[in-house]
């Protein structure tokens, strides 16, 4: 599973990995990497 967040500006897309997520809120990189965990916590 690969986790983006795409930011669309007037000239380019950015897109953000699941590193940052974990640098910036320091989520572990393991929960962020299990597809059946973020699933159930968006249900």
């Amino acid at each position: 599973m690969r986790l983006e967040v795409v930011k669309e500006d007037c000239s380019k897309k950015q897109i953000v990995g699941k590193h940052v997520y974990g640098n910036l809120y320091d989520c572990d990189p393991n929960v962020l990497s299990d597809e059946e965990f973020l699933r159930n916590v968006v249900e």
